[in-house]
């Protein structure tokens, strides 16, 4: 059978399930996890759920089995737990803890599914066992819509979440940072609803509509750009040079008033500033041309026009325990919940910017072992924002196609160790490495963003885990030139 018809027969059978639970009044637990991409899902899931008039609750956690053994049995309460986007989950426990009363969906782990065992096989809704890329052409909120839309096609305006969560995932990885595969047909839903508007190579800038032309460069971080990001005098600057007027009629222009000619050129003086301050010639700049996504029944004046960054909110609220605060917003709230989740990205990235001026402000940070590169964040990033900031490092110009290797302390004085890669294969090469380590027994992907490992090394150990690292064995142009 074809993978796909496989997937929608499964997706058929637990809807079949879901609405004979709500026949019967049972009670729904849907459960999260702080990603934008848990976040949308569960979101989808709680909206599908109430149009069905189901009696349910939605909560988000970062730490499954926390949540899983705290006061009564889930499983006395619950009729059916949906868990969203909890990717190292053990299976086993889940089935012990929950006792049949469960269904997992996620798209990005490894661990496979026994076909053998059926009714145990669609307790986990792994997109692996479709021959489906969870890297690239869905996520869980993708998934979770798809389930949605088998319940009720008319739930169509639930296409923009899944669109939120594959933009917040980093999935735009297609030519142009176009989204693929099932991604890509739920863009097309959105559109032809009305609810979307996608438009290709175009410069992406956070704020196009609402921000002024400087402004918009300034406080675009992906990618970053060292002197540039954050310096809204360098961005002017950038903008006069290019012959462009910043204000009509004395009004501040935005991107969307720029004609195409206008916009390229912004976008070569931005190419002639990276290459001057590298001291190269010529750096790519992939990051600032692609496709912008606009959310057409989002007011002009907020940060969630701009879908990429509506996800980025999603992303920061995630990740400073204010989930409640980006679920509010999923589900509608444009007043309260939305002011909170706006002062909440304001204070995050103001704690970033101060974290990134250090780095690249102390040269003695960063240095660079062929093609990986090493970042000393000890003072001045904290463990909880390391994976960020690596996030941010890897998308500079000037880092383009390395493996990034940050560290930091943590409050028990362990070192935390972040490994970001560019793609699958480094990726395994990395996480092969770090494992062979005879310091790091507890080496871990990042459970909510791809092609990052995390792990934490003692201090006594802190020497032979860098040699280890430098000692891995890794392929590509880079490192063979090296030799």
């Amino acid at each position: 059978m074809n993978p796909r018809n496989r997937l929608d027969d499964d997706l058929k059978s637990i809807s079949d399930d879901i609405r004979d639970l709500v026949r019967k009044e049972g009670k729904f637990l849907v459960l999260s996890s702080p990603s934008p991409d848990g976040m949308a899902a569960s979101s989808i899931i709680f909206q599908t759920l109430e149009r069905l008039s189901a009696k349910c609750v939605l909560r988000s956690t970062s730490n499954l089995t926390d949540s899983l053994h705290a006061g009564n049995s889930i499983s006395d309460d619950y009729d059916l737990c949906l868990l969203l986007d909890f990717e190292h989950e053990s299976v086993e426990k889940l089935d012990k803890s929950l006792q049949n009363k469960w269904l997992l969906i996620q798209h990005l782990s490894n661990e496979i599914v026994p076909e053998s065992n059926e009714a145990y096989g669609l307790r986990v809704l792994n997109i692996n066992r479709y021959d489906l890329n969870g890297w690239s052409e869905i996520t869980s909120a993708g998934i979770c819509y798809l389930l949605s839309m088998t319940l009720d096609t008319k739930n169509t305006d639930l296409s923009v979440l899944a669109v939120l969560s594959s933009l917040g995932e980093r999935q735009d990885r297609g030519e142009g940072r176009s989204l693929v595969g099932i991604n890509a047909e739920i863009v097309k839903v959105a559109e032809s609803q009305g609810l979307l508007r996608s438009q290709p190579d175009d410069l992406v800038m956070v704020g196009r509509e609402r921000r002024p032309i400087h402004e918009a460069i300034a406080l675009t971080r992906f990618p970053y750009i060292d002197g540039l990001t954050w310096n809204l005098q360098r961005a002017k600057s950038i903008v006069e040079n290019s012959g462009i007027k910043l204000k009509e009629n004395g009004k501040w222009r935005v991107f969307t008033d720029l004609l195409d000619q206008e916009k390229w050129s912004i976008y070569e003086g931005i190419a002639k500033f990276v290459a001057t301050n590298s001291g190269t010639e010529v750096l790519p700049l992939e990051g600032l041309r692609g496709i912008s996504y606009t959310l057409l029944k989002e007011d002009r004046g907020t940060p969630l026009r701009d879908a990429r960054e509506y996800s980025d909110l999603l992303g920061i609220c995630g990740k400073v325990e204010k989930s409640g605060v980006a679920i509010s917003v999923c589900l509608g709230d444009r007043f309260k919940m939305l002011a909170k989740a706006e002062e909440t990205v304001a204070r995050y990235l103001d704690i970033q910017r101060r974290s990134l001026s250090t780095i690249f402000g102390e040269k003695w940070r960063i240095w660079v072992d062929r093609d990986m590169v090493f970042m000393n964040g000890e003072g001045a990033v904290a463990e909880n924002a390391l994976e960020d900031i690596m996030t941010l490092l890897e998308s500079s110009p000037q880092f383009l196609r390395k493996i990034l290797v940050g560290r930091t302390v943590t409050q028990t004085g362990t070192y935390k160790y972040c490994c970001r890669t560019y793609d699958l294969p480094k990726y395994k090469e990395m996480a092969s490495a770090i494992r062979k380590c005879s310091s790091v027994s507890n080496a871990l992907p990042h459970p909510f963003e791809p092609y990052v490992l995390c792990c934490e090394v003692p201090p006594s150990d802190l020497e032979s885990f860098v040699s280890c690292l430098k000692a891995s064995p890794r392929n590509g142009e880079n490192a063979r030139a090296s030799r």
